[in-house]
């Protein structure tokens, strides 16, 4: 990883101009995004649906068909698309620049040995990485999703524009299941998807199998962080003897 952030900042000291550009087009995407949502009415509908998307991920979209949330299906996965592209396009072309943030960039680092384990553990997603980093970004685990799979993507040495196409392709796929259950759950329940019983229930369920995957999350993150631990060690131990030996 020290590498690929080496590489990122000097081709921002070679390419300048185009450094900017990637730094700047995040930044205009979400100004334009909040004037045509505030043209329709609906910038605070969506706040509310994102904020809530940072702990359910796609699964608001399934919340969306237990609740009402002012959004339906489509609208909340059209919503996680956009975000999962917007955050793969800033990690893809502006990783250094994240990196030297002070919280993002530890939480970056634990993303990263998340990463590494997983490369270690199926070695094969190496081989296949674009396919790789797509089920990465649809797997709806703590650790995954679209900072997973744009870090995934650098580590195995992908292009940014081949990892911005991966996420987007993992992120529709992923939306696409969850849009189809909200449906069948839709069709299954019209009679009864306003009473109060049927919302509790829903969000119940909703609720467990969060804490289910988030636990299952955080199983596989400190699994990742003992091997992380152990390259390290490993590491330390070669520069150690190799200096021995001088």
């Amino acid at each position: 990883m020290e590498q690929i952030l080496a590489e990122a900042e000097a081709l921002d000291r070679t390419q300048p101009v185009l450094g900017r550009i990637h730094l700047l087009t995040p930044i205009l995407i979400v100004i334009g995004m909040v004037v045509f949502l505030s043209i329709l009415g609906q910038l605070d509908t969506y706040m509310v649906a994102g904020l809530a998307a940072l702990p359910l991920g796609k699964f608001i979209v399934l919340a969306g068909a237990v609740d009402d949330i002012g959004l339906n299906q489509w609208q909340l996965a059209l919503m996680i698309v956009f975000m999962d592209t917007w955050v793969a396009y800033v990690l893809a072309y502006n990783l250094h620049h994240v990196y030297r943030i002070p919280r993002l960039g530890p939480w970056l680092h634990n993303v990263q040995n998340y990463c590494r384990y997983w490369l270690n553990e199926y070695p094969l997603m190496r081989r296949w990485a674009i396919t790789g980093v797509v089920l990465f970004v649809v797997v709806p685990l703590s650790g995954t999703g679209a900072p997973g799979g744009a870090l995934l993507g650098r580590i195995v040495g992908l292009r940014a524009r081949t990892i911005l196409a991966a996420v987007f392709t993992g992120s529709v796929i992923g939306c696409g299941i969850m849009v189809a259950f909200a449906a069948q759950i839709s069709s299954s329940f019209a009679e009864v998807q306003g009473e109060w019983w049927f919302r509790a229930i829903g969000i119940s369920i909703l609720v467990i199998l969060l804490i289910i995957l988030w636990r299952l999350g955080m199983h596989i993150s400190r699994a990742a962080k003992r091997f992380a631990d152990a390259q390290g060690n490993q590491e330390r131990g070669k520069q150690a003897q190799a200096e021995s030996t001088k």
